[in-house]
């Protein structure tokens, strides 16, 4: 079953936050985080408890990209410069977040590698074991 909840910018970065914090994807912790709400009585051992301080901070740094607002102000950027209504100004400041965007979007992909390396796995296992998708464009 598919659920969608809308949450407050401020509450999905403290989810996002807290499911880095302990390895997870924010979507795995917020289920985590449901089951131990429904069933208060079950043990639910915490899986990522292991993690050395690097893999730590490399999980942290895959979980990072451009922030809700930034993230806004980019998909406005995009429906402007389709419209081809775009600036100048709006121009440069789209080319600047695409930037922010692309670099962060490295520093994740050199992150998972350098997890998959510390583990002696697969850059698709790791992906696999942190929930994560990759994207797909048109």
């Amino acid at each position: 079953m598919a659920l969608t909840i809308n949450i407050t910018s401020e509450t999905e970065q403290q989810l996002r936050q807290a499911a880095a914090s302990v390895g997870l994807s924010p979507d795995a912790y917020a289920l985590q985080l449901i089951n131990r709400s429904l069933h208060p009585q079950a043990s639910v051992k915490p899986e990522v408890s292991h993690l050395s301080q690097e893999e730590f901070d490399l999980i942290e740094t895959v979980n990072t990209s451009l922030s809700e607002i930034n993230w806004q102000r980019y998909q406005a950027l995009i429906e402007k410069r389709e419209a081809e209504t775009l600036t100048a100004e709006e121009y440069n400041e789209i080319l600047r977040l695409t930037d922010q965007l692309e670099k962060a979007n490295v520093q994740r992909i050199q992150a998972l590698a350098h997890l998959a390396q510390l583990r002696n796995t697969s850059v698709d296992d790791v992906m696999t074991s942190l929930e994560l998708k990759p994207l797909h464009y048109v």
